[in-house]
């Protein structure tokens, strides 16, 4: 029989095709696994032939298929499709899904070649390459894999690796790692690796986003997974993150800074625009990502002082500032800023690429080339302004609103101990950060935000 299936074709919210079709006084309903107009077309022709010789089982598994759990890549699409979260951090979360999944159970694959079935097992490799193919492979398990257990199976895989120890970690050999055995320092290193995973994954199924907008509901036809037959993740949400200790950091040796200071005049020579990166960060506490758009016109002379106005903007959303503030300038900063303008409304001059990528690129490599061997490179300055705010000022609500941190917490956890330390002056534009006394030796020692 030919069928006319024109009308009875319709495209799902979902970007799936389903059947709606009466054949002989029954009523075929199925929701069709294939976003190709073609495949969806071949289909429904079997299921109405099946149905016309009165085989109605094939008409129920493909009902079962329609309510049975979606699976992690159909819900890995409605999470791309209504996040609110800008790409990064939606690509993100997504990633921290796959790679817990695939750290702990994996994915055999079946695949034909050379005479030959071959099993291959998902990477955990973070190259674009392996987290496209991860993502495409996990996608085919069903939603009923995110448990409890597990969670439970990734924290006992992830406890049981020995972390690297990087080159900016100066360890004695009795503070390295071995199999079965983790120094504190590790262990507590590989909890923050759980809790970071675990956040990133979970925040697929937050009843809010931080960014606004219902991710997931009780309510019928209400938030992303509207269209979905989710999972039940009363055991995957309720899993609890470990307790870590914090998160001690060393500030630069004064070697180390004695290095960078003596190259800055050839930074400013040879990079301007990195130099103007260099000085927001260390004297103002900046975030690169606050720098890099910052206009002419958010830097304000006042009867006291010159100040950078910090906002929010279309350049800057989805970043970690969210409350617009004032931070003063040094003195002689602006000076500074105004003999290298340039035609740029943006106090960063360049064009948008520059701003973007290059420009970190270029004091980056600046500072790892005299000797700056510290994993992060911008945001250690800002780390370095934070703590001498905090001795200088003994008043972390204070560091809060400048460094614009969203939680106060986040300011007492790294700051607190600095507060009962003398007071030690961030240095004016062309002065040492030598050029006051020492403070105290473990002045030094700063949590990391």
């Amino acid at each position: 029989m030919k069928w006319k299936l024109d009308k009875a074709l319709t495209k799902g919210a979902d970007g799936f095709w389903h059947l709606r079709k009466m054949v002989r006084g029954k009523a075929i309903k199925a929701k069709l696994p294939t976003r190709d107009k073609g495949t969806a077309l071949k289909r429904a022709i079997q299921l109405c032939d099946a149905a016309l010789l009165g085989h109605d089982k094939t008409v129920k598994e493909a009902k079962a298929r329609r309510d049975s759990v979606a699976s992690v890549g159909d819900i890995l699409d409605a999470y791309e499709k209504g996040s609110p979260l800008s790409p990064k951090y939606t690509n993100r979360n997504i990633n921290s899904l796959t790679f817990l999944i695939a750290s702990v159970r994996g994915v055999e694959i079946e695949q034909e070649g050379r005479g030959r079935v071959e099993i291959k097992r998902v990477s955990c490799s973070s190259s674009p390459k392996a987290v496209a193919k991860r993502r495409k492979l996990i996608g085919k398990l069903p939603g009923s894999v995110l448990t409890a257990e597990l969670l439970a199976d990734f924290k006992e895989h992830v406890l049981g690796e020995v972390p690297p120890v990087q080159v900016w970690e100066s360890r004695h050999p009795d503070e390295i790692s071995t199999p079965g055995k983790l120094t504190p320092a590790d262990l507590n290193k590989q909890k923050r690796k759980v809790n970071r995973y675990l956040r990133g994954a979970r925040s697929l199924f937050a009843k809010r986003s931080p960014s606004g907008g219902n991710l997931m509901s009780r309510e019928v036809g209400v938030g992303i997974y509207a269209n979905l037959k989710m999972p039940d993740l009363t055991g995957f949400m309720a899993v609890p993150q470990y307790k870590v200790n914090k998160k001690s950091y060393r500030a630069p040796s004064r070697r180390m800074w004695a290095k960078i200071e003596a190259a800055v005049p050839e930074l400013k020579e040879k990079w301007p625009e990195a130099y103007k990166v260099f000085l927001f960060a260390r004297n103002c506490g900046l975030r690169l990502g606050e720098i890099k758009f910052l206009k002419w016109e958010e830097i304000e002379e006042r009867h006291d002082g010159e100040f950078v106005h910090v906002t929010e903007n279309h350049f800057t959303d989805g970043s970690k500032g969210k409350e617009d503030r004032d931070v003063k300038l040094p003195d002689g900063m602006l000076e500074e800023l105004e003999d290298l303008k340039t035609d740029s409304r943006f106090v960063i001059g360049g064009d948008h690429h520059f701003r973007k990528d290059l420009v970190e690129r270029e004091i980056s490599d600046w500072m790892r080339a005299h000797g700056w061997n510290r994993q992060q490179t911008v945001h250690e300055l800002r780390k370095w302004f934070g703590a001498q705010l905090a001795t200088q000022t003994g008043d972390l609500y204070a560091v809060k609103k400048i460094l614009g941190h969203k939680s106060y917490q986040t300011t007492l956890d790294t700051y607190e101990d600095l507060v009962k330390y003398p007071e030690y002056q961030i240095p004016a534009i062309g002065e040492s950060v030598f050029a006051n006394p020492k403070p105290p030796a473990n002045v030094l020692a700063v949590n990391v935000a």
